[in-house]
């Protein structure tokens, strides 16, 4: 009886004398908590406090709560980041555009090649309603340009085509037939390509603010 007595009681006092580990991913674990460092965290198991030491990072634990019941905590608390408004008296705050960047009938934002999904990305973001009307409205004309170009590849392609089958028969109405074809579908290629470049440059000037909306030369051709 005394035996069974003396061991309730050590039970009793080794459960009293537990510290309690919780960690990050939620576990909970009764411990005795040999030594915390700066990094590290050691620590024997309840129930085997003089066996193995384990270690573990300090980033690991969430808190300790000790026998005594005071806690240390771990966590690592993120920065709190002061967030400015963006409505100062009813007024949008200004959102700073970076400018493209118009190099050899190319553009760049952002140091990178600004293609027809960038530029219309840019467009969507810009902030005033007019001048991201006419942008809108000048992009759509890419459409029109790039089809005339396809034509004139395909006149060209036609003509060469025939331009070679009256060349190889003999047929002179043929071979010229098709050369002037395809010197049209070449020049209908080469006009539109030229528009479709001075049309992207031509928006992105809009979008640089080169251009004043107000003036009523705004409207490209």
């Amino acid at each position: 009886m005394k035996k069974w007595l003396l061991f309730i009681i050590v039970i009793s006092l080794r459960l009293n004398a537990q510290d309690t580990i919780r960690f990050m991913d939620g576990k909970t674990s009764a411990v005795k908590v040999a030594e915390i460092g700066l990094e590290k965290i050691k620590y024997n198991r309840i129930d085997n406090v003089d066996g193995p030491v384990y270690v573990v990072d300090r980033s690991e634990i969430k808190y300790i709560k000790y026998s005594n019941g005071s806690v240390d905590s771990f966590a690592v608390k993120k920065p709190v980041v002061e967030s400015t408004p963006g409505y100062v008296n009813h007024v949008p705050a200004e959102k700073s555009f970076e400018k493209i960047v118009i190099v050899n009938k190319k553009l760049f934002y952002d140091h990178y090649g600004a293609n027809e999904r960038v530029l219309l990305e840019l467009i969507s973001d810009y902030p005033d309603p007019k001048t991201k009307t006419i942008m809108l409205r000048e992009f759509s004309k890419l459409k029109n340009y790039k089809s005339n170009r396809l034509i004139g590849l395909i006149v060209f392609g036609a003509g060469a085509f025939a331009s070679f089958i009256g060349l190889g028969a003999s047929t002179p109405a043929i071979f010229l037939g098709g050369t002037a074809a395809a010197i049209t579908g070449s020049v209908i290629n080469i006009v539109n390509k030229n528009k479709y470049n001075k049309k992207k440059i031509d928006i992105a000037r809009i979008y640089n603010g080169e251009y004043n909306p107000s003036e009523q030369n705004f409207n490209f051709k």
